[in-house]
Order: C-alpha cells, then structure tokens, then sequence
C-alpha cells in the first residue's frame, strides 16, 4: 500500500505547484515512457540531446571515467 500513499504525494504536489517547469518536466518523463523512436520524442527532449552532442563535439563536458572519478571510493564497498 506504499506506492498508493506516494502517488497521492506526488499528486498533491503537482495539483499545488505553479511551477511550469515541475509540470513540463513530469509530462515529458510520461510521455518518453511510451516513445519508442527519435520522432516519437517530444521537442523538448530532442532540443536537449541535441545540444547536448553539440556541446560534446566542441569538446565539452566530461568522460564517464572523470565523472565517476568522485564515486570511486564507494565502488567496492
């Protein structure tokens, strides 16, 4: 009966907030559990990948390696 008390959280705050953001954010996150193909995705979702392997080819970012770099201390525990 947990998830049941958490949907109602979550269904709570949604109806509470006036952040557009929240609610775009949430709707994209249902809406990419359906998508099966690149056209199939929301603008919102494509606009970030797409900056996001144009900021890569400039050389931007970091490797998996460096990111995991910080965690490395908890792997083998």
């Amino acid at each position: 009966m947990k998830i049941q008390s958490e949907k109602i959280q979550l269904a709570q705050w949604l109806l509470s907030t006036e952040n557009l953001n929240i609610i775009k954010q949430i709707k994209a996150m249902f809406e990419s559990e359906r998508i099966t193909t690149w056209n199939e995705m929301p603008d919102t979702i494509k606009d970030g990948v797409t900056i996001g392997l144009k900021e890569s080819e400039k050389g931007m970012g970091v490797t998996h390696k460096q990111a995991m770099k910080p965690y490395k201390k908890w792997q083998n525990k």
